[in-house]
């Protein structure tokens, strides 16, 4: 399985991406790719300058400093409340415990108002379909 990651600010390029990856398709100008929003009927676009993608997942690290955005629902909300939590997982897995503990039906109600909601929803989902 392949892990692809979205290059937010540049197009591909020497030092744009970690070492490792497999595949990579982008340029100038920036495009629109659909990517899964991992939401109840819902689509996503990002605008981008291309992806790249690795056999591994990377870190959220590696996320950050090459300013990449993962594919994959479950890690792109992942990933959002690490970077938006000053990049403590302790803290997010204790975000996420108490966005959850006010269950489904809230969150179903919230996340479009509430990003913190939706991606608590997005991984609530994760959890279940494993």
């Amino acid at each position: 399985m392949s892990h692809r990651y979205y290059y937010e600010f540049r197009p591909p390029g020497i030092g744009c991406q970690p070492d490792g990856w497999t595949n990579r398709e982008g340029g100038l100008p920036k495009s629109k790719y659909i990517v899964p929003s991992g939401l109840p009927n819902k689509e996503k676009s990002i605008s981008a300058f291309g992806w790249v993608e690795y056999d591994e997942p990377l870190s959220f690290d590696q996320i950050y400093k090459k300013d990449l955005i993962p594919h994959d629902p479950v890690e792109r909300a992942k990933f959002y409340l690490w970077i938006s939590h000053d990049r403590n997982e302790e803290t997010v897995d204790w975000l996420i415990s108490d966005y959850q503990a006010q269950g489904r039906n809230w969150l179903l109600e919230n996340y479009e108002i509430d990003s913190l909601a939706a991606y608590a929803l997005i991984l609530l989902d994760a959890e279940e379909k494993s």
